[in-house]
Protein backbone atom coordinates (compact mmCIF):
# COMPACT_ATOMS: atom_id res chain seq x y z
CA UNK A 1 0.00 0.00 0.00
CA UNK A 2 1.52 3.16 -0.88
CA UNK A 3 0.21 6.54 -0.08
CA UNK A 4 -1.09 8.96 1.72
CA UNK A 5 -3.59 7.29 3.17
CA UNK A 6 -1.83 4.08 4.28
CA UNK A 7 0.40 6.91 6.18
CA UNK A 8 -2.45 7.89 8.57
CA UNK A 9 -3.35 5.79 10.77
CA UNK A 10 -6.79 4.19 10.35
CA UNK A 11 -7.50 4.40 6.85
CA UNK A 12 -5.00 6.34 5.13
CA UNK A 13 -3.66 9.28 7.03
CA UNK A 14 -1.21 6.25 9.33
CA UNK A 15 -3.52 1.95 8.27
CA UNK A 16 -3.89 -1.34 8.27
CA UNK A 17 -1.64 1.17 10.39
CA UNK A 18 -4.17 3.75 6.20
CA UNK A 19 -3.03 1.96 6.97
CA UNK A 20 -4.88 4.00 6.76
CA UNK A 21 -5.45 7.42 7.67
CA UNK A 22 -7.22 8.64 10.92
CA UNK A 23 -8.03 10.07 13.48
CA UNK A 24 -12.06 12.76 21.75
CA UNK A 25 -13.48 15.30 23.67
CA UNK A 26 -14.06 18.03 21.00
CA UNK A 27 -12.47 21.10 22.44
CA UNK A 28 -14.30 24.89 22.06
CA UNK A 29 -11.34 25.61 20.19
CA UNK A 30 -11.60 24.23 16.43
CA UNK A 31 -14.75 22.23 17.50
CA UNK A 32 -17.37 22.08 15.01
CA UNK A 33 -18.91 25.62 15.89
CA UNK A 34 -15.51 27.07 14.65
CA UNK A 35 -15.94 25.10 11.56
CA UNK A 36 -19.44 26.26 10.74
CA UNK A 37 -18.69 29.42 11.12
CA UNK A 38 -16.37 29.51 9.24
CA UNK A 39 -17.62 30.77 5.43
CA UNK A 40 -14.25 30.74 3.17
CA UNK A 41 -14.17 27.47 1.78
CA UNK A 42 -10.38 27.48 1.90
CA UNK A 43 -10.28 28.20 5.51
CA UNK A 44 -13.06 25.27 6.12
CA UNK A 45 -10.45 22.78 4.48
CA UNK A 46 -7.58 24.21 6.13
CA UNK A 47 -9.51 23.53 9.46
CA UNK A 48 -9.89 20.04 8.53
CA UNK A 49 -6.45 19.29 7.62
CA UNK A 50 -4.91 20.98 10.40
CA UNK A 51 -7.64 18.77 12.65
CA UNK A 52 -6.17 15.56 11.26
CA UNK A 53 -2.60 17.07 11.96
CA UNK A 54 -3.60 17.66 15.80
CA UNK A 55 -6.01 14.23 16.38
CA UNK A 56 -4.45 11.88 14.46
CA UNK A 57 -1.28 11.66 17.10
CA UNK A 58 -4.12 10.97 19.73
CA UNK A 59 -6.83 8.88 17.98
CA UNK A 60 -9.43 11.78 18.13
CA UNK A 61 -11.93 10.47 15.62
CA UNK A 62 -14.99 12.66 17.04
CA UNK A 63 -13.04 15.74 16.22
CA UNK A 64 -11.82 15.20 12.66
CA UNK A 65 -15.90 13.89 12.13
CA UNK A 66 -17.17 17.17 13.36
CA UNK A 67 -15.44 19.43 10.43
CA UNK A 68 -17.46 17.39 7.96
CA UNK A 69 -20.90 17.05 7.07
CA UNK A 70 -23.68 14.31 8.76
CA UNK A 71 -23.39 12.36 5.05
CA UNK A 72 -19.75 13.94 4.69
CA UNK A 73 -16.87 10.95 2.69
CA UNK A 74 -13.34 11.01 2.68
CA UNK A 75 -11.62 8.76 -0.01
CA UNK A 76 -8.18 7.77 -1.01
CA UNK A 77 -6.51 6.42 -3.88
CA UNK A 78 -3.68 4.92 -3.81
CA UNK A 79 -1.23 2.76 -6.38
CA UNK A 80 -3.03 -0.82 -5.03
CA UNK A 81 -6.65 0.68 -4.47
CA UNK A 82 -8.84 3.33 -2.96
CA UNK A 83 -10.81 3.54 0.57
CA UNK A 84 -13.62 5.24 1.32
CA UNK A 85 -15.30 6.66 4.66
CA UNK A 86 -18.78 7.61 4.70
CA UNK A 87 -20.87 9.37 7.10
CA UNK A 88 -19.22 10.87 10.61
CA UNK A 89 -20.99 7.90 12.37
CA UNK A 90 -18.20 5.46 10.48
CA UNK A 91 -15.43 8.49 10.72
CA UNK A 92 -15.39 8.90 14.32
CA UNK A 93 -14.79 5.40 14.46
CA UNK A 94 -12.64 4.61 12.07
CA UNK A 95 -10.39 7.79 12.55
CA UNK A 96 -9.93 6.63 15.76
CA UNK A 97 -8.29 3.43 15.72
CA UNK A 98 -5.03 3.19 15.46
CA UNK A 99 -3.25 6.85 16.76
CA UNK A 100 -0.07 7.89 14.75
CA UNK A 101 1.84 9.93 17.30
CA UNK A 102 4.70 10.31 14.21
CA UNK A 103 1.93 12.05 11.89
CA UNK A 104 1.76 15.26 10.90
CA UNK A 105 0.48 16.88 7.67
CA UNK A 106 0.87 20.94 6.15
CA UNK A 107 -1.03 22.71 3.55
CA UNK A 108 1.20 23.34 0.67
CA UNK A 109 -0.61 24.68 -1.56
CA UNK A 110 -3.97 25.60 -1.87
CA UNK A 111 -6.99 27.05 -3.99
CA UNK A 112 -10.50 27.75 -4.53
CA UNK A 113 -13.11 27.69 -7.35
CA UNK A 114 -16.37 28.46 -5.66
CA UNK A 115 -17.29 25.63 -3.09
CA UNK A 116 -14.44 23.60 -4.62
CA UNK A 117 -11.00 23.60 -2.70
CA UNK A 118 -7.74 21.76 -4.41
CA UNK A 119 -4.52 21.22 -3.32
CA UNK A 120 -1.78 19.59 -2.45
CA UNK A 121 -0.29 17.89 1.22
CA UNK A 122 2.99 16.90 2.52
CA UNK A 123 2.38 14.25 5.22
CA UNK A 124 5.00 12.52 7.43
CA UNK A 125 4.22 9.75 9.56
CA UNK A 126 5.51 6.11 11.34
CA UNK A 127 5.37 4.40 7.58
CA UNK A 128 7.27 7.50 6.41
CA UNK A 129 10.08 6.80 8.79
CA UNK A 130 10.42 3.25 8.22
CA UNK A 131 10.32 3.84 4.58
CA UNK A 132 13.37 5.76 4.95
CA UNK A 133 11.75 8.50 3.45
CA UNK A 134 11.17 12.52 4.71
CA UNK A 135 7.83 12.52 3.54
CA UNK A 136 5.18 11.89 0.96
CA UNK A 137 2.78 13.86 -1.21
CA UNK A 138 -0.72 13.87 -2.00
CA UNK A 139 -3.12 15.56 -3.97
CA UNK A 140 -6.47 16.46 -3.00
CA UNK A 141 -10.02 17.89 -4.23
CA UNK A 142 -12.71 19.00 -1.21
CA UNK A 143 -16.48 20.55 -1.79
CA UNK A 144 -17.67 23.01 1.33
CA UNK A 145 -21.30 23.62 2.19
CA UNK A 146 -22.62 25.52 5.07
CA UNK A 147 -19.49 25.87 6.52
CA UNK A 148 -18.28 21.65 6.63
CA UNK A 149 -16.78 19.70 4.27
CA UNK A 150 -19.09 17.53 2.32
CA UNK A 151 -16.11 15.34 0.48
CA UNK A 152 -12.47 15.04 0.59
CA UNK A 153 -10.74 13.15 -2.41
CA UNK A 154 -6.86 12.57 -1.40
CA UNK A 155 -4.95 11.03 -4.74
CA UNK A 156 -1.15 9.81 -3.85
CA UNK A 157 1.41 11.90 -6.11
CA UNK A 158 3.32 9.15 -7.62
CA UNK A 159 5.05 11.03 -9.79
CA UNK A 160 7.04 12.46 -6.87
CA UNK A 161 10.56 9.76 -5.96
CA UNK A 162 9.83 9.93 -2.31
CA UNK A 163 6.18 9.15 -2.35
CA UNK A 164 6.58 6.20 -5.22
CA UNK A 165 9.29 5.05 -3.01
CA UNK A 166 6.90 5.01 0.05
CA UNK A 167 4.98 2.87 -2.69
CA UNK A 168 7.15 0.21 -2.66
CA UNK A 169 7.99 0.28 0.95
CA UNK A 170 3.97 -0.82 0.89
CA UNK A 171 4.33 -3.66 -1.99
CA UNK A 172 7.41 -5.17 -0.14
CA UNK A 173 5.56 -5.82 3.11
CA UNK A 174 4.66 -9.59 3.36
CA UNK A 175 1.10 -10.41 3.69
CA UNK A 176 -0.52 -11.82 7.11
CA UNK A 177 -1.14 -15.27 7.11
CA UNK A 178 -4.88 -16.31 6.26
CA UNK A 179 -6.81 -18.06 9.19
CA UNK A 180 -9.66 -19.42 7.39
CA UNK A 181 -12.23 -20.10 9.68
CA UNK A 182 -15.91 -21.20 9.43
CA UNK A 183 -18.48 -18.88 8.48
CA UNK A 184 -19.51 -15.57 10.30
CA UNK A 185 -22.84 -14.38 10.42
CA UNK A 186 -21.03 -10.90 10.17
CA UNK A 187 -19.34 -11.56 7.01
CA UNK A 188 -20.81 -12.14 4.12
CA UNK A 189 -18.37 -12.85 0.17
CA UNK A 190 -19.57 -13.12 -3.00
CA UNK A 191 -18.66 -13.83 -6.52
CA UNK A 192 -18.28 -10.34 -9.11
CA UNK A 193 -19.06 -11.59 -12.37
CA UNK A 194 -19.11 -9.31 -15.60
CA UNK A 195 -16.22 -7.86 -17.81
CA UNK A 196 -14.18 -7.31 -14.80
CA UNK A 197 -14.56 -10.62 -12.54
CA UNK A 198 -13.24 -10.93 -9.07
CA UNK A 199 -15.06 -11.26 -5.85
CA UNK A 200 -16.49 -8.89 -3.12
CA UNK A 201 -17.60 -8.85 0.49
CA UNK A 202 -19.48 -7.01 3.12
CA UNK A 203 -18.92 -7.59 6.83
CA UNK A 204 -19.76 -5.53 10.19
CA UNK A 205 -18.17 -4.33 13.41
CA UNK A 206 -18.81 -2.47 15.96
CA UNK A 207 -21.59 -0.69 14.24
CA UNK A 208 -19.64 0.06 10.89
CA UNK A 209 -20.12 -1.87 7.91
CA UNK A 210 -17.26 -2.55 5.76
CA UNK A 211 -17.39 -3.63 1.89
CA UNK A 212 -14.93 -4.79 -0.69
CA UNK A 213 -14.51 -5.44 -4.11
CA UNK A 214 -11.28 -6.83 -5.95
CA UNK A 215 -12.00 -7.54 -9.74
CA UNK A 216 -9.67 -7.61 -12.82
CA UNK A 217 -8.60 -3.97 -13.32
CA UNK A 218 -9.75 -1.83 -15.73
CA UNK A 219 -8.95 0.92 -17.45
CA UNK A 220 -5.83 2.67 -16.14
CA UNK A 221 -6.05 5.71 -14.09
CA UNK A 222 -9.96 5.17 -14.46
CA UNK A 223 -12.61 5.61 -11.36
CA UNK A 224 -14.82 3.01 -11.69
CA UNK A 225 -17.67 4.11 -9.50
CA UNK A 226 -19.29 1.31 -6.79
CA UNK A 227 -22.29 1.21 -4.87
CA UNK A 228 -24.72 -0.80 -3.00
CA UNK A 229 -28.11 -1.15 -4.91
CA UNK A 230 -31.39 -2.12 -4.20
CA UNK A 231 -32.44 -4.69 -6.20
CA UNK A 232 -30.73 -7.74 -7.66
CA UNK A 233 -27.84 -7.49 -11.07
CA UNK A 234 -30.72 -8.41 -12.86
CA UNK A 235 -32.81 -5.48 -12.26
CA UNK A 236 -30.97 -3.02 -10.22
CA UNK A 237 -32.65 -0.23 -8.45
CA UNK A 238 -31.76 2.82 -6.62
CA UNK A 239 -28.45 3.53 -5.02
CA UNK A 240 -29.03 2.49 -1.10
CA UNK A 241 -24.98 3.31 -0.35
CA UNK A 242 -22.46 4.85 -2.31
CA UNK A 243 -19.04 2.98 -2.02
CA UNK A 244 -15.25 4.01 -2.65
CA UNK A 245 -14.63 4.29 -6.61
CA UNK A 246 -12.82 1.04 -7.66
CA UNK A 247 -9.48 1.73 -8.73
CA UNK A 248 -7.06 -0.54 -10.26
CA UNK A 249 -9.54 -3.18 -9.40
CA UNK A 250 -9.70 -2.60 -5.69
CA UNK A 251 -12.07 -0.77 -3.29
CA UNK A 252 -12.81 -0.57 0.23
CA UNK A 253 -15.42 1.30 2.10
CA UNK A 254 -16.59 1.46 5.59
CA UNK A 255 -19.95 3.35 6.33
CA UNK A 256 -22.71 3.02 9.09
CA UNK A 257 -25.92 0.84 8.17
CA UNK A 258 -28.23 -2.18 9.36
CA UNK A 259 -26.15 -5.07 7.89
CA UNK A 260 -28.81 -7.28 8.14
CA UNK A 261 -31.04 -4.95 6.48
CA UNK A 262 -28.60 -5.04 3.46
CA UNK A 263 -29.25 -9.03 3.62
CA UNK A 264 -32.47 -9.34 4.60
CA UNK A 265 -33.32 -7.57 1.26
CA UNK A 266 -32.49 -8.07 -1.92
CA UNK A 267 -29.44 -5.52 -2.55
CA UNK A 268 -26.50 -6.00 -5.09
CA UNK A 269 -22.72 -4.72 -5.38
CA UNK A 270 -22.66 -2.96 -8.75
CA UNK A 271 -19.16 -1.49 -10.39
CA UNK A 272 -19.59 0.81 -13.26
CA UNK A 273 -17.43 1.31 -16.21
CA UNK A 274 -16.74 4.97 -15.30
CA UNK A 275 -17.69 8.52 -13.95
CA UNK A 276 -18.51 9.05 -17.76
CA UNK A 277 -20.33 5.70 -18.09
CA UNK A 278 -22.22 5.12 -15.36
CA UNK A 279 -25.03 3.05 -17.28
CA UNK A 280 -22.43 0.30 -18.33
CA UNK A 281 -22.06 -2.15 -15.51
CA UNK A 282 -18.50 -4.30 -15.67
CA UNK A 283 -19.05 -6.30 -12.04
CA UNK A 284 -22.10 -7.04 -10.21
CA UNK A 285 -22.99 -9.62 -7.40
CA UNK A 286 -26.05 -10.12 -5.51
CA UNK A 287 -25.23 -10.03 -1.64
CA UNK A 288 -26.50 -13.52 0.05
CA UNK A 289 -25.47 -15.47 2.63
CA UNK A 290 -23.29 -18.23 2.36
CA UNK A 291 -25.15 -21.68 2.61
CA UNK A 292 -22.31 -22.93 4.41
CA UNK A 293 -22.56 -25.74 7.24
CA UNK A 294 -21.22 -24.52 10.57
CA UNK A 295 -17.37 -25.61 10.81
CA UNK A 296 -16.71 -25.39 7.06
CA UNK A 297 -14.33 -22.68 5.68
CA UNK A 298 -14.97 -20.14 2.85
CA UNK A 299 -13.65 -21.62 -0.58
CA UNK A 300 -10.74 -19.85 -2.01
CA UNK A 301 -11.91 -16.54 -4.59
CA UNK A 302 -9.35 -17.41 -7.05
CA UNK A 303 -6.78 -14.69 -8.66
CA UNK A 304 -9.29 -12.46 -10.80
CA UNK A 305 -8.46 -9.71 -8.01
CA UNK A 306 -5.00 -9.69 -6.74
CA UNK A 307 -2.29 -6.75 -6.75
CA UNK A 308 0.63 -6.79 -8.98
CA UNK A 309 2.49 -8.59 -6.00
CA UNK A 310 0.02 -11.82 -6.17
CA UNK A 311 -1.48 -10.99 -2.55
CA UNK A 312 -5.05 -9.78 -2.27
CA UNK A 313 -5.75 -6.35 -2.04
CA UNK A 314 -6.04 -5.82 1.87
CA UNK A 315 -9.37 -3.41 2.53
CA UNK A 316 -6.82 -0.79 3.80
CA UNK A 317 -8.07 0.71 7.75
CA UNK A 318 -10.74 -2.13 7.79
CA UNK A 319 -8.49 -3.89 9.84
CA UNK A 320 -7.54 -0.78 11.73
CA UNK A 321 -10.88 -0.18 12.30
CA UNK A 322 -10.90 -3.30 13.82
CA UNK A 323 -12.09 -5.18 10.97
CA UNK A 324 -9.43 -7.91 11.78
CA UNK A 325 -12.46 -10.08 13.68
CA UNK A 326 -14.36 -10.45 9.77
CA UNK A 327 -10.54 -11.27 8.31
CA UNK A 328 -10.59 -14.46 10.42
CA UNK A 329 -13.02 -15.66 8.07
CA UNK A 330 -10.19 -15.88 5.53
CA UNK A 331 -12.25 -13.65 3.24
CA UNK A 332 -10.79 -10.41 3.60
CA UNK A 333 -6.85 -10.71 3.16
CA UNK A 334 -4.89 -8.23 5.58
CA UNK A 335 -1.44 -7.16 4.74
CA UNK A 336 -0.64 -4.77 8.07
CA UNK A 337 2.03 -2.23 7.91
Amino acid sequence: MSSFSKGWPAIAFGAVALAVLMMGAWSSVGGPETASAQEDPVAVVEALIEEFGASIPTGDGAAIAAHLTEDGAVTFLEADGSFGIFGRAAMEIVFSEEPDPEFSVTVTEITADGNTVTGTIEFRDSNTIEAGIDRGLANFTATVEGGLVASLDVVDDLSDPQTAQLAEFFASQPDEEEDEGPPSEDFVEVRMTGDQEGSGGLGSFEGVVAAFVEIAPGPEGVRQPSGIHEGTCDDLGELAQQLAPVWNGAAGSAFSADFDGLLDEPHAIAVAASADDTDTVVACANLERAAAEPGVALPDTGSAATTADGSAWPVLALAAAGLAAIAATGALRLRRR
